[in-house]
């Protein structure tokens, strides 16, 4: 049976994504989980998470996907093993040698592979499955025929999005932020993090959604350049995914407004619920209005957060930066 993962920005909106229907939600500790701090837990905080989430059946997953350096690992596992007391059974995680050092210490808990690990092969799934990791998160970019294959021939759990976003490159794996903001920081629990990388603790800045040109050796190429960065809803395949078996179905958005996550978790469960009580083939006709009502307020909230990024960008910036704000 196919379970709904929401997102939990916060005690308010884990505990009200869980009671709009969702099975599972994914929180992050300070530092560790691709995040700015204003939308990741403290300890207090998760453990109130996981004590609601036992109380109520639900799965707590806790997001360890940042990467971790050498002298930071010992930190990680003590949190690991603390999240696991208190009654966390999953973890969302990228770095192999993390992932590995979690799977000897706790061999019966669920790893979640991350989508920043970017998976986008066989060979990939192949080598996180020999680790340790027992569900795949699947990039939005790949196909649904890439997604069935995955489920027929390699024998993994996998999650996949029903709202997400295709970045121009793959999650995890680019570099724009990083030389915008080059300044350095520290959590209370001393956890370094570099602002200017998801990967080290800071945040995306979304400086592809800027306003680009494309000059060459002083010539001035093309004055509009547009690097796609979309936000999706994965809305008309989800009777195709559960006809697969996929295991997670994965809303993202912590950073989101509490009442926007609160409605989309109520509809994708009605969605779902839909689907999984209708005879094939199955019509969503039904719920394209309320479809058309979501999607103008993530896009909304989007924007509005989207410009407020590329203002930090443009004054974190070590050089001066003109034209990529409106």
């Amino acid at each position: 049976m196919a379970r709904l993962l929401a997102p939990g920005g916060s005690v308010e909106m884990a505990v009200g994504v869980l009671e709009a229907g969702a099975e599972a939600v994914y929180v992050g500790p300070i530092g560790w989980s691709r995040r700015v701090s204003r939308f990741e837990l403290d300890d207090e905080a998760i453990r109130e998470v996981c004590t609601y989430g036992a109380a109520k059946d639900k799965e707590i997953r806790i997001a360890f996907n940042t990467t971790p350096a050498s002298s930071e690992v010992p930190a990680m596992l003590r949190k690991v093993d603390q999240y696991v007391e208190w009654g966390a059974r999953g973890f969302i995680m990228t770095d192999p040698g993390a992932i590995a050092a979690v799977r000897r210490r706790h061999p019966d808990v669920s790893i979640h592979a991350s989508v920043a690990a970017t998976i986008i092969n066989e060979a990939d799934i192949a080598f996180y499955r020999d680790i340790g990791v027992t569900v795949v998160v699947v990039p939005s970019k790949l196909s649904f025929t890439e997604v069935r294959e995955f489920k027929e021939r390699l024998g993994v759990q996998l999650e996949v999005f029903l709202h997400s976003n295709h970045c121009y490159t793959y999650l995890g794996k680019c570099q724009m932020s990083s030389y915008f903001n080059h300044r350095f920081a520290e959590t209370d629990e001393h956890k370094q993090l570099f602002l200017g990388s998801p990967n080290r603790g800071g945040f995306c800045h979304r400086v592809c959604k800027g306003e680009w040109t494309w000059s060459e050796e002083n010539t001035l190429r093309d004055e509009s350049v547009t690097m796609p960065n979309i936000a999706i809803l994965g809305f008309n395949s989800v009777p195709a995914y559960l006809d697969i078996g996929v295991e997670y179905l994965k809303i993202q958005g912590r950073e989101f407004n509490l009442s926007l996550m609160v409605d989309m978790v109520r509809f994708y469960r009605e969605v779902i619920d839909h689907c999984l009580t209708s005879p094939r083939p199955i019509s969503l006709s039904r719920f394209q209005p309320r479809l058309l009502g979501l999607m103008r307020r993530r896009d909304e909230e989007r924007e509005d957060r989207t410009q407020a990024l590329l203002q930090v960008a443009v004054e974190d910036a070590p050089l001066p930066v003109a034209g990529i704000v409106d």
